[in-house]
């Protein structure tokens, strides 16, 4: 929750450089966030971020109840991995339906960087869920039990404004 409280606490800029243990620019003051011991993960702080953008900005297009999948589990290896046409490092907000399939009332939301030109999946089994070009698809599929999931790019170039923008992506 440190990004929403800068951004109430702080009117200077505030800026994230790096994946590992990033850089958080507030103005003119650099502040290396984590450690080789106790590393911290970009992804899930803007993760967080989000959430309680959600909050705040109704346009934001995101589900009103989510829960946020951090990245410090290990990657399970048969899981389906998502293609996408961009650059390494580029970062997206993937929404899954899986909790509310298993009686949760969330939807899980979790940030990834682009590597190699694929996203891994989390909360997944070996079968690859069905992708969805909105949020009204993300309920219809789960009204009718099918896992599906939703794919965003986040440009978090400014912490202050996250911005999300669906994307089309395939199965490998």
């Amino acid at each position: 929750m440190m990004i929403p409280f800068l951004k109430q606490a702080v009117s200077s800029s505030l800026h994230l450089n790096g994946l590992t243990n990033p850089v958080l620019s507030v103005g003119q003051v650099n502040l290396q966030l984590g450690t080789p011991a106790a590393p911290v993960k970009a992804a899930d702080l803007l993760a967080f971020a989000l959430i309680d953008e959600r909050r705040v900005n109704s346009a934001l297009p995101l589900p009103v109840t989510l829960s946020v999948l951090t990245q410090s589990g290990l990657r399970d290896p048969l899981a389906p991995q998502l293609v996408i046409q961009g650059q390494d490092g580029q970062l997206y907000a993937v929404l899954q339906n899986t909790m509310r399939l298993k009686g949760v009332e969330s939807d899980a939301l979790s940030v990834h960087s682009l590597s190699r030109g694929r996203l891994d999946l989390t909360l997944n089994g070996l079968t690859a869920p069905l992708i969805v070009r909105s949020i009204d698809a993300l309920d219809a599929a789960t009204a009718q039990g099918k896992e599906a999931v939703l794919v965003y790019k986040l440009d978090a170039s400014d912490l202050r404004d996250l911005k999300l923008t669906l994307r089309s992506c395939t199965y490998e």
